[in-house]
């Protein structure tokens, strides 16, 4: 043993600690054997507050998931229970009492919404958009 040091069994480990001085006692030595000091105490504390902050961020954050989830999977089965057939421009155009090119300035106006085919080009509008633009219609001339 060096000056100033003494061996002490910690947990079945032999450890060097710093030697009490003359006059003072080893805090350390007059604690119960398994009963942590203040600090150890406080360090517990905050960790247990820590986990529950992140516990209570985490359920936040999965109930907002299940919602979001939810209302997705709303939108798509409300698209899939209508199936919807594709009208080409040269087909609604007339249905609608309009010219194509009519058309075409609705949809880029955003008075009718459509679906470009593969590659771009080619622009459909969806069975019930055009039912709902006739009923708009008809709503509007009574």
């Amino acid at each position: 043993m060096q000056n100033g040091t003494k061996s002490v069994m910690v947990d079945g480990d032999v450890t060097t600690r710093a030697a009490a001085q003359p006059g003072k006692r080893d805090r350390a030595a007059t604690r119960a054997p398994g009963v942590p000091d203040r600090e150890a105490l406080d360090l517990i504390q905050r960790f247990t507050e820590d986990v529950h902050t992140v516990q209570e961020q985490i359920e936040r954050v999965a109930d907002r998931a299940v919602e979001l989830a939810a209302r997705r999977i709303t939108e798509l089965a409300r698209h899939q229970s209508t199936p919807t057939r594709l009208v080409p421009l040269a087909e609604a155009a007339p249905r609608l009492g309009r010219t194509r090119e009519a058309l075409k300035k609705m949809i880029s106006r955003g008075q009718i919404r459509a679906v470009r085919g593969e590659g771009g080009r080619l622009r459909f509008i969806e069975e019930r958009e055009i039912q709902r633009y006739i009923e708009r219609g008809r709503a509007s001339s009574v």
